[in-house]
């Protein structure tokens, strides 16, 4: 069913980026910074990170931060044209919440922040840009909690594979995605849509529009 199929694709999207922050957090020159050994590359990191993130081409930025939320390697999808960002722009992010909660999980557990619009200088991005940004703990060799991984996931991918399962589908009727307010990530009408965040649309719900 159409369902089947929309829900499928949302469970394996969420599995392939799990995937991406376990093969992230097992990089050699992840173990030799966090071990603070002294042939631990930085720049090697970076590079990895760099190909990483432009082979993959569904995150915006993809971070290593230490403990005090420091960015330690960062990488700007760039809108198609990954660059790895140079150390004098690097910046603290302490005290975000996506490093609080990502930062006081254990070994083996991740964290997944609500999927919205991505949110620069006070300011929502235009064009919009939907963003889920998700984080594990980076431990070292004896098990101290060094850091984190962020990937932040462009969240149009995740509404286009559900459009694509939709369409193969061949069913009649409409795709919708909401969140637990329901509220609409993808709805009929764009209109409708990121009503929880965009001004004039907090009447866009589920329930108001299909009472």
């Amino acid at each position: 069913t159409r369902s089947d199929l929309q829900i499928g694709a949302f469970s394996r999207e969420f599995e392939s980026i799990v995937s991406d922050l376990n093969v992230l957090s097992a990089h050699h020159q992840l173990r030799l910074i966090t071990d603070g050994s002294e042939s631990a590359d930085y720049a090697a990191l970076a590079n990895e990170f760099l190909v990483f993130c432009r082979s993959k081409n569904k995150y915006d930025q993809v971070r290593f931060l230490d403990a005090t939320g420091m960015e330690v390697v960062r990488i700007n999808f760039n809108q198609g044209h990954p660059v790895i960002v140079p150390a004098d722009k690097l910046q603290p992010k302490g005290g975000r919440y996506y490093f609080k909660d990502t930062f006081s999980l254990e070994k083996g557990e991740l964290f997944v922040s609500p999927f919205d619009l991505n949110v620069e200088g006070g300011e929502i991005e235009r064009p919009l840009k939907p963003m889920i940004r998700f984080g594990l703990p980076i431990f070292n060799t004896s098990g101290k909690k060094w850091g984190i991984i962020v990937l932040n996931y462009l969240g149009q991918e995740l509404i286009e594979q559900i459009e694509k399962a939709a369409d193969a589908s061949n069913a009649v009727g409409f795709g919708m995605l909401l969140n637990s307010d329901g509220y609409f990530f993808k709805g009929i009408r764009s209109e409708d849509e990121w009503g929880f965040m965009l001004p004039g649309r907090d009447d866009k719900t589920f329930s108001r529009l299909f009472p």
